[in-house]
């Protein structure tokens, strides 16, 4: 199953820049339980305001996927499907079959 390059790109792209600004506010909260500080709050803060802002970018990567993804999914599992077996025979009462057209 193929994505477009683009797509790719763009994934890879924001995990890399989620994974970076994660590790800067886990660094960031270090330097604050060491020397609190004004300044190291709020560069918490707008790492934190960054996280949500590549989260939300994010998802919509994920549905960009998902619609890239969906269809080819379908078109496969077509292509794959089975013919639906044929329901049993109806039987009476004594274990034989009924004609139904009667």
């Amino acid at each position: 199953m193929e994505i477009t390059k683009s797509l790719h790109d763009d994934i890879v792209k924001i995990q890399h820049e989620l994974v970076t600004a994660i590790q800067n506010h886990q660094a960031l909260v270090l330097r604050l339980q060491v020397s609190p500080s004004d300044s190291i709050r709020t560069q918490i803060e707008e790492v934190q305001r960054h996280i949500i802002c590549l989260g939300e970018s994010q998802k919509i990567l994920v549905s960009r996927l998902r619609n890239e993804v969906d269809p080819h999914v379908i078109r496969v599992n077509n292509k794959h499907k089975t013919p639906h077996p044929r329901p049993p025979d109806k039987l009476n009462h004594r274990g034989k079959s009924e004609d139904i057209g009667r």
